[in-house]
């Protein structure tokens, strides 16, 4: 009986061990990701500037002119509609902390804006685009001299 003692009490410091090996290891990664980001930030060095708002208007440019582009020349989303996006969104998060207190208003609505308009591109190419390729496989191919107007008169 004292045979099997020992093994169940091996077993059990075995799973012990396992267990704070694991506790440690999580407290380790844990504390290694985090005490960076709280006393040394990486970021962009406009980051350190004193103000966001060239940033915002650069991001407010380039998410309308994406959007508008996307829904002018309409296409099935892909991979790099959202890489778009997630680059889109890392570059305003990086800008946030060199906001001033007056400009976080214009972080959250151009925030809001970005999934607004990521929303409605979705919407566009799901409940619209059928019409518009109806209406383009109806009226057929553009004839030539139109295309051709077209590229010269844009």
């Amino acid at each position: 009986m004292s045979a099997q003692k020992s093994r169940h009490s091996a077993g059990w410091y075995a799973g012990a061990l396992v267990f704070w090996l694991l506790c440690a290891w999580l407290i380790t990664v844990g504390l290694s990701s985090i005490i960076p980001q709280i006393f040394s930030p990486v970021g962009d060095p406009a980051a350190d500037a004193a103000s966001c708002a060239p940033a915002l208007r650069s991001l407010r440019a380039e998410l309308l002119e994406h959007v508008g582009a996307h829904i002018a020349k309409p296409h099935v989303p892909n991979a790099k509609d959202a890489a778009w996006f997630e680059d889109w969104d890392q570059r305003l998060y990086r800008a946030r902390p060199s906001c001033t207190e007056s400009e976080r208003g214009a972080f959250t609505e151009l925030n809001r804006l970005r999934y607004g308009l990521g929303a409605l591109a979705e919407r566009f190419e799901r409940e619209e685009l059928p019409h518009l390729d109806r209406l383009d496989e109806l009226l057929g191919p553009e004839p030539q001299h139109a295309r051709a107007s077209t590229k010269e008169n844009p």
